[in-house]
C-alpha cells in the first residue's frame, strides 16, 4: 500500500519579495523624485518602475494611482516641515522669537539647494492640478501652519501679541511668509526681515 504524503502549506505563488513594505515604498517614493526631476509633471509609472527596480504590482501595493503617489510625496514633505518646525519653535524663549524663527524655516526651504529642488518640482505638480490636490495641499499647510497659530496664541496669552482670531491671523502670515519666500514654486524672493517686521506689526510688535 502507497504511503499517503499529506500537504501542510501551499506553495507560494510568483516570484519572492525582495523588500519589505517600508522599504519598497521608500524605493517608490525615491524613484518618484528622480521621475519628476527628470521628466517634470509628465512622468509615468514605468518611468517610477524603472527607477526604483520593483514590479507594477509593488507599486499598486502602496498607490492607486499617479495622483495619490504624488499626494503621498506632498504630504511626506509637508509632514517632514512640521516636524522640523515645531521641533525648533518648542526652544524659543519667548512667542515673538517662535514666530521669527518659524518664518526663518520657511525661508529655509528655498535657501537649501536640495530643499529648494523639491519644493520646486512638487509645485509644478501641484500646478497641473491633479484630482484631489486642492485637499492635500490644503492638509499640508493646515500641519505647516499649526505650530504658527500655537506661538501666536501664547503671545497672545502673556500680551506680547494683539489678534482677536489667532487662526485667522496665523493663516494671513502664513500667506505672506510663504509668498515672500517664493512658495510653493520659487519666484523673485523678497527680503526675509522686512517679511519679520511686517508680520510682527501685524501682530501688534512696535518694537
Amino acid at each position: 500500500m502507497a504511503e499517503v504524503v499529506q500537504v501542510t502549506g501551499k506553495r507560494a505563488v510568483g516570484r519572492p519579495r525582495q523588500f519589505d513594505d517600508g522599504a519598497e515604498r521608500q524605493l517608490i517614493l525615491d524613484a518618484a523624485y528622480a521621475a519628476l526631476r527628470d521628466h517634470g509633471p509628465d512622468f509615468t509609472i514605468v518611468h517610477i518602475l524603472t527607477n526604483a527596480g520593483v514590479s507594477t504590482r509593488s507599486f499598486y501595493r502602496h498607490f492607486d494611482s499617479k495622483d495619490s503617489l504624488i499626494h503621498a510625496m506632498y504630504l511626506r514633505d509637508g509632514e517632514w516641515a512640521a516636524e522640523r518646525l515645531t521641533k525648533r519653535l518648542t526652544n524659543a524663549t519667548s512667542p515673538r522669537e517662535a514666530v521669527e524663527w518659524w518664518i526663518d524655516e520657511i525661508f529655509g526651504f528655498t535657501r537649501s539647494p536640495r530643499r529648494a529642488e523639491r519644493v520646486a518640482l512638487l509645485g509644478s505638480v501641484v500646478g497641473v492640478r491633479a484630482e484631489g490636490t486642492d485637499a492635500v495641499t490644503a492638509r499640508a499647510r493646515e500641519t505647516l501652519v499649526e505650530s504658527l497659530h500655537g506661538a501666536i496664541e501664547a503671545g497672545v496669552t502673556d500680551g506680547s501679541f494683539t489678534a482677536h482670531d489667532t487662526a485667522t491671523v496665523a493663516d494671513l502670515i502664513a500667506v505672506v511668509a510663504l509668498h515672500a519666500a517664493g512658495l510653493p514654486v520659487p519666484n523673485r524672493e523678497l527680503d526675509q526681515s522686512q517679511t519679520v517686521e511686517f508680520c510682527l506689526r501685524a501682530l501688534g510688535c512696535s518694537d
